[in-house]
């Protein structure tokens, strides 16, 4: 089944196509490191890149970001603006901005978050982050004068996080720690 990556739609499945995810790959790794990946049978390894970026796009769509989805029918957390609540108590349509301070438009999709999206799709396809022990991070819990130190399990590689940090209301590894004010 094809991706559906058009911002705001109700039946949208991805943050990103499968074109703009090859694109992207194209710059940044050997493109043989993308396109050799794939499921048995599958040829052109586009049905298990369509699914991994799937996955990936609901992944990075519980991560806690600034603002509110643009509109309340679309199915993924993307596009999104600002959220101001006017004195009428009613949602106005500010603007987003990226980490350089250019506007992020209510319809698109920036393309940190897609460029992150198809970051997470290679990973997920590369080894299998929800199982794996890379997914493994320190966790800290202090109370008063106790303290507790172990793992936790973080499906989404800290570089993917990084990717889109500047758009989030605070960093999902710190436990709520503010990334920008």
């Amino acid at each position: 089944m094809t991706l559906n990556a058009t911002p705001g739609d109700l039946n949208a499945d991805s943050f990103i196509t499968l074109e703009e995810a090859e694109t992207y790959m194209g710059k940044v790794y050997f493109k043989s490191d993308w396109t050799a990946l794939g499921l048995p049978g599958d040829a052109t390894g586009d049905a298990a890149k369509e699914v991994a970026l799937r996955q990936a796009t609901q992944m990075l769509g519980l991560l806690p970001w600034i603002g509110v989805r643009a509109t309340g029918t679309q199915q993924l957390a993307w596009p999104r603006h600002a959220g101001v609540i006017s004195s009428y108590d009613q949602m106005s349509a500010g603007l987003l901005y990226d980490p350089d301070n250019y506007a992020i438009t209510n319809t698109d999709i920036p393309w940190q978050v897609k460029n992150a999206t198809a970051e997470c799709a290679l990973r997920l396809l590369a080894d299998d982050r929800l199982a794996d022990a890379g997914a493994l991070v320190p966790a800290n819990l202090k109370a008063g004068t106790t303290s507790i130190s172990g793992l936790r399990r973080t499906p989404l590689p800290a570089s993917v996080v990084d990717m889109v940090a500047s758009l989030l209301k605070y960093d999902p590894r710190s436990g709520g720690e503010l990334v920008r004010a």
